[in-house]
């Protein structure tokens, strides 16, 4: 049975390093979105699909402007919410980067990123649970309660990117570091247009 895993990709912007998704390796396998564990969390969840769903349909009317207005908002959703529920799916993870970084800088600069992005989605998990009677009274409006919605889907998405970092910190996934050799030219690129 082959394992599921992800491949990310360091970059270097300036003298910082960024962590990014790269193209699936050949350990990967499409697996079915996990869960939440918490049955308020699953109520959440499919709240935040009966509401997202109505707004989805919409072709017209008062919904219109909130289906773009919804769409601007995830365009603004930090990439690394995104990598972070990936690894919460994976069972091994495999960081690429340019050899000249060497394994030790990444290693310390990733536990760092970890911890940071497990820190901030642990507190904005808090925000959004305690935002939600706020958002929840809202119901008295008519049609869908877009901000319960939209609250909910943050609170499961803060959710789901603090258990993938979790993840990654109790070792619950193998991390592997491989340099790239073609990662340097990458870099020499970026040098050349900066």
């Amino acid at each position: 049975m082959k394992q599921h895993g992800i491949r990310i990709r360091v970059d270097v912007r300036g003298r910082r390093l960024f962590f990014s998704l790269s193209s699936p390796g050949p350990t990967a396998l499409p697996v079915p979105d996990l869960e939440p564990r918490h049955r308020f969390l699953r109520r959440l969840k499919s709240a935040y699909e009966a509401t997202r769903g109505a707004i989805d349909r919409a072709h017209g009317g008062l919904l219109l402007p909130v289906q773009r207005l919804i769409r601007y908002l995830e365009s603004k959703i930090d990439p690394h919410e995104t990598l972070l529920i990936e690894v919460r799916k994976a069972q091994a993870v495999e960081i690429v980067y340019p050899p000249p970084l060497g394994e030790k800088r990444v290693r310390r600069f990733f536990r760092r990123f970890i911890n940071c992005q497990v820190r901030y989605h642990g507190r904005w998990m808090i925000i959004n649970f305690l935002l939600l009677p706020l958002t929840g009274a809202l119901t008295v409006l008519p049609g869908p309660n877009v901000f319960f919605g939209w609250n909910a889907f943050r609170l499961v998405c803060h959710y789901l990117a603090y258990d993938g970092g979790r993840r990654v910190q109790r070792g619950q996934c193998q991390v592997r570091f491989v340099p790239d050799q073609t990662l340097i030219d990458a870099v020499d690129e970026q040098r050349l247009f900066a």
